[in-house]
């Protein structure tokens, strides 16, 4: 057995207090991490080959757009700036409802309507006070304080607004809140002695997130993917890939997609059925950073690359990746989503 597969056994079983994976033996466990290589992906077309074919309307992603990072949303095959929303450092939009959700540069969730009214900020929560669990828990009274938020995320409906949450202002321990937006009233999704990222609620309201597993004295960061049960409230853990998992992404096609550094160098993306034990399988190779994976409902898999020369927004299909026009001047990019 590896230091790094005892490290996450230990941790995962004793720290957490969960089950990982019932009713898979060791041996198999090891197995999941190392998977029967997939057919090496077609090169990526040439610069000179790079396509505009007609985008869904609803992709978002935030771009560097004469030296100022902009929200562009798609919308009749094209992606368009928005206007007003300063300096973003993640977004999520919800085509249906046209809500917009970001995290500012002062760290805090905002949201409002694209076509304009009140910008409403949710990082204003009731103050907290330390439980005997270790956890903030709110106290009674109008007290109120700011909280900083990363990585927002919405609800397949738009009703609610899912965020990590991070109490100290840093990342080393988060919570994964999901906020009403009706009423305002925040809930807490997942709360650990641990760091978790990477909010998705999968149409049937499964939460899929990444959870640090492992960042000191482990050969490198692994982090793996868990899902937890809206029914039963129960979380488990999906992958072990003794690497580092993130960016889960959920599609109506009962595959869930993410990202991963399994096979070093670079990262790659990764599908698998959810659920304890599932085989994981490698969709893309080479020395590239290839994450937000965004499944839609044309069959295709879009995704952001990242290579020495900079960021290209692309796309999967039929084993063939294929470099995608943006159509405008900019000069990188990040956070790619494609909410309902």
């Amino acid at each position: 057995m590896s230091m790094r597969a005892a490290v996450i056994r230990t941790t995962c079983t004793l720290a957490l207090g969960l089950t990982c994976l019932p009713g898979a033996p060791p041996a198999t466990w090891a197995q999941s991490a190392t998977p029967p290589a997939s057919p090496a992906s077609p090169a990526p077309a040439a610069s000179d080959d790079i396509v505009g074919i007609g985008l869904p309307d609803g992709l978002s992603l935030v771009a560097l757009l004469d030296d100022e990072w902009r929200l562009l949303i798609s919308e009749g095959g094209a992606f368009v700036p928005v206007p007003d929303i300063e300096h973003p450092r993640d977004v999520s939009y919800h085509h249906a409802t046209r809500r917009i959700a970001w995290i500012g540069p002062d760290a805090r969730l905002r949201w409002r309507r694209r076509d304009g009214g009140a910008t409403t900020e949710l990082s204003v929560v009731p103050a907290g006070g330390e439980a005997d669990d270790g956890l903030d828990d709110a106290v009674e009274g109008d007290e109120r304080t700011t909280v900083r938020h990363t990585q927002p995320s919405w609800s397949p409906d738009g009703s609610r607004l899912l965020a990590v949450e991070l109490p100290d202002g840093r990342s080393r321990s988060t919570r994964l809140v999901a906020f009403d937006i009706a009423t305002g009233e925040r809930d807490f999704l997942v709360r650990k002695r641990t760091a978790q990222f990477d909010p998705d609620l999968s149409s049937d309201g499964v939460l899929h997130y990444t959870t640090a597993i492992c960042v000191d004295d482990c050969d490198g960061m692994i982090w793996e993917l868990w899902e937890r049960d809206p029914a039963s409230g129960r979380h488990r853990q999906l992958t072990l890939m003794n690497a580092v998992a993130k960016g889960p992404r959920s599609g109506d096609d009962g595959w869930l997609h993410f990202s991963s550094d399994a096979h070093a160098p670079g990262f790659h993306l990764w599908r698998m059925r959810p659920e304890p034990g599932s085989p994981p399988e490698r969709l893309t190779m080479g020395n590239v950073r290839d994450s937000h994976p965004v499944p839609g409902t044309d069959g295709v898999l879009r995704f952001l690359r990242r290579t020495p020369s900079g960021a290209t927004l692309m796309s999967l299909q039929d084993g063939a990746v294929t470099p995608l026009e943006i159509g405008l001047p900019v000069t990188d990019l990040r956070g790619l989503e494609g909410g309902p």
